[in-house]
């Protein structure tokens, strides 16, 4: 429908209803929810319909002047991020979410311009939706979002000092026990008589079996918390766990570093450490690659860390999908770091892990 400022003018004067008394659809418009109203290029309303008189307790328009912006907004000029200001300024439909406080409620405004003669625009129409009902659902489901993330820092926090406990037990207590006990079988050993050679054999294979349980000892408590992370830094503990998988695995995988990057911080280090090893930890199972590089450095205030591997290529669905638990492993602990995690790939040309990070707290 095309409404001529003579019509707008006259509508001041006149019914309302003249500005579409063509179409006859005044009734359509009074039953529709949002707030619907005209304005001229002033901001005077000259027709509104039902839902906006209500809401906005608008007084009678015949032969009054009701500036818009005192109803909607309770100030006596329009404010700066008015939708209407910018379609009337540029002749365009403008589209708008904002909280109101002076009707205390969140709106989904559009504005639409009124188009006279050689373009020139002579109004606009306003329609305003309350979306209040919405946004506070949003707000309530982002809250909720907030707690199981909080919920899932603490878990992985508790994890990681159940880890540390362990490791500390079994490399103190029973690494210390064994050692004791390697020892004493030694001295036994070597104490035995020469003729007493059977003996002699068993005491050298439960020598053979201490040794081999002191390394497992050992292995354990790296991999549960490597004294690495906490002694030498990140740097040192990635270069460890990479020499270490590709002694595992046969994967050729080698790591660069700029310059030596700075202490993040316990919780970062071993957040990175975690994304790294979870990194190799799919390149091996899914990736059917021969090798995997890795590249550390710091840019702009970030700790950058890429795995790359020459494999056969993660997909977008794959890398999305949420029944991949060790992903959304990653993609929690980078976002337990406030950074940013990318995982692309193409078909035969391998995949990249990047994650940034800020480093400081």
């Amino acid at each position: 429908m095309k409404v001529s400022t003579r019509q707008i003018r006259e509508a001041r004067h006149r019914s309302p209803a003249v500005i579409c008394h063509s179409v006859c659809w005044e009734d359509v418009v009074n039953d529709i929810s949002d707030m619907i109203t005209v304005h001229d290029r002033d901001f005077h309303v000259m027709f509104a319909n039902s839902a906006a008189i209500t809401s906005l307790e608008l007084p009678p328009l015949e032969n009054n002047v009701v500036p818009c912006f005192r109803y909607f907004h309770g100030t006596e000029f329009p404010p700066a991020q008015c939708p209407a200001r910018e379609c009337l300024k540029t002749g365009r439909p403008a589209t708008l979410e904002l909280y109101e406080p002076y009707l205390k409620k969140y709106f989904e405004i559009r504005a639409i311009p009124l188009a006279e003669k050689k373009n020139l625009v002579s109004g606009v129409i306003h329609i305003a939706r309350d979306i209040t009902k919405r946004r506070k659902a949003e707000l309530k489901l982002r809250k909720s979002r907030g707690q199981l993330r909080r919920l899932n820092a603490h878990i992985l926090s508790l994890r990681e000092q159940e880890r540390e406990s362990i490791a500390r037990e079994i490399h103190d207590q029973l690494g210390q026990s064994l050692t004791v006990l390697q020892m004493e079988l030694r001295m036994l050993e070597e104490a035995t008589l020469v003729d007493r050679r059977d003996l002699g054999k068993k005491i050298s294979a439960l020598l053979g079996i201490i040794d081999m349980t002191i390394h497992s000892v050992q292995r354990l408590s790296s991999e549960l918390r490597p004294a690495l992370l906490d002694d030498l830094g990140l740097l040192s503990a990635i270069k460890w766990h990479a020499r270490n998988f590709q002694a595992r695995t046969g994967l050729a995988c080698s790591v660069s570093c700029g310059r030596e990057p700075a202490r993040l911080g316990r919780t970062r280090d071993i957040n990175i450490f975690r994304i790294f090893q979870e990194a190799l930890t799919n390149i091996y199972r899914h990736a059917e690659a021969t090798k995997v590089s890795v590249m550390l450095k710091e840019e702009d205030g970030r700790f950058i860390m890429m795995v790359q591997d020459n494999g056969r290529g993660i997909t977008k669905t794959q890398a999305t999908d949420s029944r991949s638990f060790g992903i959304m492993g990653m993609r929690e602990r980078v976002h337990l770091l406030r950074g940013e995690i990318e995982i692309k790939g193409a078909p035969k040309r391998g995949s990249t892990v990047t994650i940034r990070v800020p480093c400081e707290e």
